[in-house]
């Protein structure tokens, strides 16, 4: 129920972070725009070089700022969910568009930390689950409807470290480093700042 009501006060604060000041008259130097993407996640946890199939689900925001003709940097969170882990990663991203058409094709990097929690150790004493640095690359297309409005779909690889530490029989203290390789495939909408 956290999590439910968390998610949507998130959505709805991110989502109307672009809207403040449209209605200004005057003219920005730079072209923002903010993404709000959600879909799968494909991967899992890497345990001895062994893939432990773990599907989930994901929600990302990313403003960004058109600094080029093709390029944009931004800053973004999102929240990502398995079956017994949770992440909220807060990243900084660069996109870069691949021509000036109605409908192109960008190229996606995202690197930075995501905050992690898990219900998988708490049968441990005195458990800590911490996230870790996550980075990610990926491919995507943006559909333009309007002059304000673009649809985009897009396929990324992310890497995210973790960790956790938790007491053995109250007495040893064990900490393992964890990785998770995970296949994103995204759908969302793009809204344009003029």
């Amino acid at each position: 129920m956290k999590k439910a009501l968390f998610l949507n006060f998130f959505i709805i604060f991110l989502f109307s972070l672009p809207l403040v000041g449209v209605s200004a008259r005057e003219e920005p130097e730079f072209e923002k725009f903010a993404r709000l993407e959600g879909g799968l996640i494909l991967g899992g946890q890497v345990v001895n070089d062994v893939l432990v199939y773990t599907p989930g689900v994901n929600l990302n925001y990313t403003y960004s700022i058109k600094t080029g003709n093709n390029s944009c940097f931004g800053i973004g969170a999102g929240f990502s969910n398995f079956k017994d882990e949770s992440f909220i990663p807060v990243y900084f991203d660069f996109l870069g568009l691949t021509g000036k058409n109605r409908n192109n094709s960008y190229v996606n990097f995202q690197a930075g930390y995501a905050f992690g929690s898990s219900e998988l150790y708490k049968v441990f004493q005195e458990y800590e689950f911490k996230g870790g640095i996550c980075f990610g690359i990926g491919l995507g297309r943006r559909f333009k409807l309007n002059d304000k409005f673009s649809a985009v779909i897009d396929l990324s690889y992310r890497h995210q470290f973790a960790s956790v530490r938790y007491s053995l029989n109250g007495t040893r203290e064990v900490e393992n480093n964890l990785n998770y390789d995970m296949l994103f495939m995204n759908f969302g909408i793009m809204l344009h700042q003029q």
